[in-house]
């Protein structure tokens, strides 16, 4: 309605008008009287894309223990309006860890509870075995899934599945969960609303988050690995790798998943912040505002040296002593607290590969030019823009391109007045519009690092 009053004076015009002529002159009990574009605008209004809930996809080894803190976890990321969908991971398809899994599910569930969360157990009938399945003989039912997101209840997915025989027995992770992942995959179309949802909501996966041991990708020599592009890194980093099942699990379903989700790797006894911060941010911790770190942490040291020279104590804060633990009898001896949570973990993407060229001559100019003009919206000077690159700069250039010329970055290396060395430049940094959000600067950049290093 543009205005109470026009809405008044129309229904005055129907109520004076026959039902015949008013049907006539496209006049309905309760709309205006609208001109054909304006009709036409809210015809398009009919097939609006159905709403997306942010999700994030979370596995828990029932091994690491830790439910409490996972349950605060989930609980927070509920509270901040993300919709996880948990799986219990397993190790092994045994049917005698079926107790241990349910036992694991319900204690999570009313950890979740206890911490102000709404959680639901789902033990039975998520999995089913169907060959002609595109996962291992094992497919998923989303109905289940989606009725519980659309009650504001964390589904906790047991990987239980019934066989031909009617035996229960316990998925390994390698068929659980990327038959889940292929399954939410399908759920996050934007004209289709999720089964189970009531037509309510489609699912945006944003995280793969997996809950484990380790907080983070480890290499066998103590390198620890913050980011990691699957399609460039995925196996030099395997083969130096202390955790490649789980690197394998998160390299199958970050394939399954949209492009733009990313993969968290982290210590189910992490702070739960820790965590969050890696959910909502596209770039990995420890990246951000490091220099600032680095320079208070120098202030402080600086500021401590000097206050030891002049004879003061160097006292510890005291959030930094140990404390006693809560929980022990009076009386008795109170253990001390003393293993700090993690505070790092690895962030991973499906990625792009890599391609360096330091010559115009290996690169493909048509694309790169489309690349160029889709990214900065503008008309480029092919003629003019190429030649200054092979001519003007006796430095020499610099070009990584990403993927199938989906990102690009080009430096060139400047000569300046009395100076005998060259300074590398950035000239162009650019990325299709339909790949951002994938963690394109976080894949290019490194790399363009250490191609200026080498020369």
């Amino acid at each position: 309605m543009r205005s109470q009053r026009q809405f008044e004076e129309h229904q005055a015009k129907l109520a004076a008008t026959s039902p015949e002529a008013a049907a006539a002159n496209g006049l309905v009990p309760g709309e205006m009287h609208l001109g054909q574009e304006m009709r036409e605008h809210l015809q398009l209004r009919v097939g609006d894309a159905v709403p997306q809930k942010l999700t994030a996809l979370v596995f828990i080894n029932g091994s690491a223990g830790a439910v409490e803190n996972t349950g605060k976890l989930l609980a927070q990321m509920q509270r901040i309006g993300v919709s996880p969908v948990v799986l219990l991971s397993s190790q092994s398809a045994d049917a005698a860890r079926y107790r241990d899994v349910i036992r694991c599910a319900h204690r999570l569930a009313d950890a979740v509870e206890g911490h102000g969360g709404r959680a639901r157990p789902v033990n039975e009938g998520v999995f089913c075995t169907d060959s002609a399945s595109s996962s291992a003989g094992v497919s998923v039912d989303a109905e289940l899934v989606g009725a519980a997101i659309a009650q504001g209840q964390i589904p906790i997915i047991s990987p239980i599945v019934a066989d031909s025989a009617l035996k229960l027995q316990v998925l390994a992770d390698t068929a659980a969960a990327p038959a889940l992942a292929f399954a939410l995959a399908q759920c996050t179309s934007s004209q289709s609303a999720m089964p189970g949802s009531h037509g309510a909501f489609s699912l945006l996966l944003a995280r793969l988050i997996m809950l484990g041991n380790s907080d983070g990708v480890l290499a066998l020599d103590g390198t620890f690995h913050r980011f990691v592009n699957l399609q460039e890194d995925y196996a030099e980093i395997r083969e130096m790798c202390g955790q490649r099942k789980c690197l394998d699990l998160m390299r199958t379903c970050l394939g399954i998943l949209p492009p733009t989700a990313a993969g968290i790797v982290a210590s189910a006894v992490s702070d739960p912040s820790l965590i969050i911060k890696g959910l909502i941010s596209e770039r990995p911790v420890g990246t951000q505002r490091q220099g600032k770190r680095v320079e208070r942490e120098q202030a402080k040291d600086s500021q401590r040296r000097e206050l030891n020279s002049l004879g003061v104590p160097n006292y510890k804060p005291l959030a930094s002593y140990p404390f006693h633990s809560a929980a022990a009898g009076v009386g008795g001896p109170r253990p001390l607290v003393t293993v700090p949570s993690p505070t790092q973990f690895t962030l991973l993407r499906h990625g792009f590969s890599i391609q360096r060229h330091t010559s115009l001559d290996t690169v493909d100019l048509p694309r790169l030019s489309a690349l160029l003009e889709s990214s900065f919206k503008r008309t480029l000077d092919a003629a003019s823009y190429y030649d200054r690159l092979r001519n003007n700069t006796p430095g020499g250039i610099e070009i990584v391109v990403a993927g199938d010329y989906q990102g690009a970055v080009i430096a060139t290396h400047e000569q300046l007045p009395g100076m005998p060395s060259y300074l590398p430049y950035l000239d162009k940094f650019a990325v299709l519009p339909s790949v951002q959000g994938t963690g394109m600067a976080d894949i290019i950049v490194p790399k363009l690092h250490v191609a200026v290093e080498e020369r």
